[in-house]
């Protein structure tokens, strides 16, 4: 113990604003304030220039120097330094904490610009390289200018002060984010629902997928379409949520089945929207013959009473064996009907030529298709060379097709998606047809898939099937035209993406769901360890036991409410339909704005923290600097 009388505290030399001011004056120069000030001094010319004198000064110097004759300027030059760093003695000694903290504050200036220089870098690692790159540089700088002695000493200094700049600028940028993503985490907080539309980001990010494309993929997609049916791994995290416990498997759930319920209800719309709606097979062929009956009977009157003047080619046709059948069951038709029968009138090839229609139907229908066909080529002749001859009946036969005709269009369209018929033979079908002839082909196509429709378990599956099947999409763009083609094929292609996604979230998810389910009934190890605590510590160790199994409930309890809040939350994001998937494409893309934000602000502290280590990053303390190189094992 010194119990000598206390002696009076050391009268300050300068007060706490010139310590403030010598301070950042002296981080400023980043160790070489001292010089600066002297070479200024040494340079002669009038105090309002400044610094701006310190080259002039720097110039004569040098040339006494060399001259080895110091003179005015190294005199002046010696005692202006001498004077500074006693003034900088005295400010550390007299405020420490304003001092230093106002030289620190001054590095910013040669901080900021060495900083700028080097750059910042885009990524964490580039920062990381670039801060630790301008560190050394700053660190070498203040460490010779600190350096008060010749060149040796002022190298060693650079040497002791570069290795300080470079750890402290390394490790600034982590810090610096690591920070900053804490202040933007605690900022930008959103809770549970902004968890969840980040978390559901991620997803999309990974398929490929950004906000500003979000909407038009949805909408290619399909009306009804959700952000679970755009990539494998939004779908990927609704199965999950599909297969765990809680509201999020139930909104899942409820609305991919619900979606899946109205499928056949989609399909049938659709259908109907470019073919008609539902038609009677049944009744089809009478309602249409009816309808081009009404139409055509004033026409065929009209040609009725067209004289017929002798035509080779119909003479030819009636010569053949088939021809001379075919007019004799006309003629006994015809009496039957009590009207008279010429077969060199309009009239009397006209019945030949239903005739004709009705072997030709019958060889179709029993598979006499060679039989059939050459009978259908002397009709043809017959008939064309009438039409030559009256257009009048050429007109009445294109606004009335005979029953046959009907009955074959029908069946023709019934055969429409059948493996066996080409989009070339549909094309060669429909090149011959009358616009009655057609319209029937459609019906009957439409009454094939009404069949399909009606009597598969799962409907629009089946008709998905039919539909992208082989050459099936051809030959409905002949039949219906591009556009309402198209149209239809892209309501079955959402279906099938519908029905991927179903498959894939609560299809595949189901054993999953089971395995949850027994958890929660099989007894664990979540018993509180009453027998094994009191084995190991008597009654105060079954007490913490207790306690502490408590706890661990506790925590465990508030832990699982908020991830499955979190699951609820996203459960809704990824299967928001209609109007209201609008709700989800904006909550996705606040969440990609917040990202932003937090990104911003993590990037500007890093920065801020890379700044404020490099302005201290100099070995004021020469020790500090000695064991720096010690620690690297430099000499």
């Amino acid at each position: 113990m010194d119990w000598s009388a206390p002696q009076d505290p050391r009268t300050p030399k300068t007060s706490t604003s010139e310590a403030v001011l010598e301070g950042a004056l002296t981080g400023a120069g980043a160790g070489w304030r001292d010089e600066v000030y002297g070479a200024s001094k040494a340079s002669g010319l009038p105090e309002w220039m400044g610094g701006f004198r310190a080259p002039f000064g720097a110039a004569r110097l040098a040339a006494e120097h060399f001259s080895r004759e110091p003179g005015e300027a190294t005199k002046t030059y010696d005692e202006a330094v001498a004077r500074i760093r006693e003034r900088q003695r005295n400010a550390a000694e007299d405020h420490p904490i304003a001092y230093n903290a106002s030289q620190i504050g001054g590095s910013f200036l040669p901080a900021s610009k060495i900083v700028k220089g080097v750059g910042t870098g885009a990524t964490l690692a580039g920062a990381v390289v670039r801060s630790a790159a301008a560190g050394g540089i700053i660190g070498g700088i203040t460490g010779a200018g600190d350096a008060n002695g010749d060149l040796t000493d002022r190298a060693i200094g650079a040497a002791e002060g570069a290795p300080v700049g470079v750890v402290l600028g390394g490790a600034a940028p982590v810090v610096g984010h690591a920070v900053g993503k804490g202040i933007s985490a605690v900022m930008n907080r959103e809770g549970t629902a902004g968890t969840a539309a980040g978390k559901v980001l991620n997803a999309l990010e990974r398929d490929g997928v950004t906000p500003a494309n979000l909407q038009s993929r949805l909408d290619a997609i399909g009306p009804q379409a959700m952000i679970a049916d755009v990539g494998p791994n939004a779908m990927q995290q609704a199965a999950v949520i599909a297969a765990s416990p809680g509201a999020g498997q139930q909104t899942i759930r409820a609305a991919i089945e619900a979606r899946n319920a109205g499928a056949s209800g989609r399909v049938t719309n659709a259908v109907n929207g470019v073919m008609g709606g539902p038609v009677n097979y049944g009744q089809i062929e009478s309602s249409i013959i009816q309808r081009r009956s009404n139409a055509a009977r004033p026409l065929y009157d009209q040609a009725y009473q067209i004289p017929l003047p002798p035509i080779p080619e119909v003479q030819e046709v009636l010569n053949t064996p088939t021809g001379r059948a075919a007019a004799a069951r006309a003629a006994r038709l015809s009496r039957d009907e009590g009207i008279p029968f010429d077969p060199n009138s309009v009239r009397g090839v006209d019945l030949i030529k239903r005739t004709l229609d009705d072997v030709v139907s019958m060889g179709q229908r029993t598979g006499r298709n060679n039989e059939a066909r050459i009978i259908a080529n002397l009709r043809d002749r017959l008939v064309s060379a009438v039409d030559n001859q009256v257009p009048e009946y050429a007109m009445a036969r294109d606004a009335y097709a005979g029953e046959s005709a009907i009955r074959d269009a029908l069946q023709a369209g019934r055969n429409l998606f059948s493996d066996s018929l080409s989009p070339q033979q549909i094309g060669d079908q429909l090149v011959g047809m009358t616009a009655g002839e057609r319209d029937a082909f459609l019906q009957g196509a439409r009454a094939q898939i009404q069949t399909i429709m009606g009597t598969a378990r799962n409907d629009s599956s089946r008709v998905r099937q039919l539909l992208q099947k082989g050459f099936n999409q051809e030959k409905l763009e002949m039949v219906l035209g591009p556009q309402a083609a198209n149209d239809l094929m892209r309501q079955v292609g959402f279906e099938t993406t519908a029905a991927n996604t179903s498959h894939r979230v609560i299809g595949n998810s189901e054993t999953a769901a089971r395995v949850a389910g027994r958890e929660d009934l099989t007894p664990g190890s979540s018993g509180l360890g009453i027998r094994d605590s009191f084995a190991a510590g008597g009654m105060m160790g079954a007490a913490r036991g207790v306690g502490l199994k408590l706890m661990d409930r506790a925590i465990e309890a508030v832990q699982t409410g908020r991830q499955r809040a979190i699951e609820g939350a996203m459960a809704d994001i990824l299967t928001l339909q209609g109007p209201d998937r609008q709700r989800a494409i904006d909550a996705v893309i606040r969440a990609a704005q917040q990202r932003d934000r937090s990104g911003t602000l993590a990037r500007q502290v890093r920065n801020l923290a890379s700044g404020a280590a490099l302005s201290g990053s100099a070995p004021y303390d020469r020790p500090v600097g000695a064991a720096a190189l010690d620690l690297i094992g430099a000499q």
